[in-house]
């Protein structure tokens, strides 16, 4: 849901409440995202070994990155393969549709810096 375009960001602040609270989530404060903007970080591991990391804006609780890494060698990939990153540079209301419309309310800062480079999992 935290996923959905058409979820409100009530909706995803109160996702990131009920998340914070599940059994086998670890909450960590004071973290950064992947670039560099000041974050709440919720992470999990599955049964498949592979680690889920989000992280949230501490003010407005809205989702800002999202990253998956393979936690064992016991996959096509090697240990460590990150097999998801997404970065969310903007969220906001806009008064306009179209091309290029401007946020009139941002829910997440800007980045500081460029997302970090991926290894290829091929080489």
């Amino acid at each position: 849901m935290l996923d959905s375009p058409d979820a409100t960001p009530g909706l995803r602040a109160a996702l990131f409440e009920v998340a914070r609270g599940l059994q086998g989530v670890d909450v960590t404060t004071g973290m950064t995202d992947p670039v560099g903007r000041p974050a709440t970080l919720l992470t999990t591991v599955n049964a498949a070994d592979i680690q889920s990391e989000w992280w949230f804006d501490p003010a407005s609780e809205q989702m800002m990155a999202w990253r998956a890494t393979i936690l064992s060698n016991s996959m096509v990939y090697p240990k460590g393969t990150v097999s998801l990153l997404r970065i969310i540079v903007a969220s906001g209301v806009t008064d306009a549709t179209g091309d290029g419309p401007a946020l009139v309310k941002s829910f997440v800062p800007e980045p500081v810096r460029d997302p970090p480079a991926l290894p290829d999992p091929r080489a």
